[in-house]
């Protein structure tokens, strides 16, 4: 039997959750400002904001809050790397980075009652046994966007 493939991977917390996001997908850990999302967007997207003279398509996995955010404050998120034609970036908004870790098995996240996740949000088993959020990166954008953004 072959040894599990490790995926080498950023853990955040996002509000009181641990997740994780493929090292491969991050550009960088930023702080930006936001503008308040459109009021006809996507549930998981909290603004619009600029860094480094881009503008990036803010993402958040606590929805619930995002109608209610000023209209215009700072946030800390991961910029994702960018895509060949992408017009804009996206980042997704967390509340810290805690460290590297190294996935070895991602699975469909079971819910607790009341819970709504999108099917881009799993659950990762870490090197080290412990449980926590993972973030499939391509997934959401092609959810977000209803384009498909493979990886050459």
């Amino acid at each position: 039997m072959s040894p599990p493939s490790v995926i080498a991977a950023l853990e955040c917390q996002i509000g009181n959750s641990s997740v994780a996001f493929a090292t491969d997908e991050l550009a960088q850990l930023i702080e930006y400002e936001v503008a308040s999302p459109a009021p006809l967007a996507s549930e998981w997207l909290a603004g619009l904001g600029i860094h480094a003279g881009r503008a990036l398509l803010s993402i958040s996995l606590r929805p619930s809050s995002c109608r209610r955010l000023p209209r215009r404050r700072t946030t800390q998120g991961l910029c994702l790397k960018s895509m060949e034609g992408e017009a804009f970036g996206f980042a997704v908004e967390v509340t810290s980075a805690r460290g590297l870790v190294e996935v070895v098995s991602t699975a469909p996240i079971r819910l607790v009652s009341g819970a709504h996740l999108p099917p881009w949000v799993k659950e990762a088993t870490t090197l080290d046994g412990r449980r926590i959020g993972w973030v499939e990166v391509r997934a959401m954008i092609n959810d977000l966007t209803g384009a498909s953004h493979a990886r050459p």
